[in-house]
């Protein structure tokens, strides 16, 4: 769906952020893999690794094409999802929260054009559930492949970035602060070269958007912490 390049004091970053039943090679292309020094799977772990990426419907034309320009490349997955899944909850929960959410912001969005608030403080009360159920309810459609305007896309992006970092829960922003403290504080040293940064790539879901923001700024991985 998207590749969003950016870059830290220690690190240039590649995030593709795809679909995870459609092929994330397309978002990629214009990536000259010879150059990166790290590649970086969403839930693959040991599991994934045994089961191998180039069979895997997200990942397995992106892998092929990483090794084949790079055949030295670091692949790692980061993540014990299933344990993490386990203890806090499943990105199913954290959806059925935004599915909530965006229920309530309709329900006031209703009464806001229709003139049913009382008074000023139950107007603005209703305006703040719009804004914040509008922000939360975005990340649901990331599961659609279709979104092809560039602005909407990035608006969702954004949306969705905006809300991982302000709402953090479980499934979802727990998750990116501590991939994203795994990612810059160890894979990125330990493969860092000589006179230049780290090149870094990142294959992960659409609704993980949230984790170019705690890259940039790992304060806010630690306060999700």
């Amino acid at each position: 769906m998207a590749l969003r390049c950016f870059e830290t004091e220690d690190a240039s970053y590649n995030l593709g952020l795809g679909v995870h039943i459609f092929s994330s090679e397309p978002i990629f292309r214009r990536v000259n893999f010879s150059n990166i020094d790290v590649m970086v799977f969403e839930d693959t772990g040991k599991q994934g690794m045994e089961m191998g990426l180039e069979s895997d419907w997200q990942y397995g034309k992106l892998f092929k094409k990483a090794v084949r320009e790079n055949p030295g490349i670091k692949v790692y997955g980061v993540e014990g999802y299933q344990n993490i899944a386990m203890i806090v909850g499943s990105d199913i929960a954290e959806a059925a929260i935004s599915v909530l959410l965006g229920k309530c912001a309709y329900d006031s969005g209703r009464k806001l054009l229709s003139n049913e608030c009382s008074s000023r403080r139950d107007f603005l009360k209703h305006l703040g559930i719009v804004a914040g159920g509008t922000v939360a309810a975005t990340s649901l459609l990331h599961n659609a492949n279709g979104v092809s305007n560039g602005r909407t896309l990035h608006g969702l992006l954004e949306a969705n970035n905006l809300r991982m970092n302000v709402l953090p829960l479980p499934g979802i922003g727990l998750r990116d602060a501590i991939v994203a403290k795994k990612v810059s504080e160890y894979l990125v040293p330990l493969n860092r070269k000589k006179g230049r940064k780290t090149n870094v790539a990142m294959i992960y879901g659409a609704m993980h958007s949230g984790l170019e923001t705690k890259l940039k700024r790992p304060w806010i991985s630690d306060a999700t912490i």
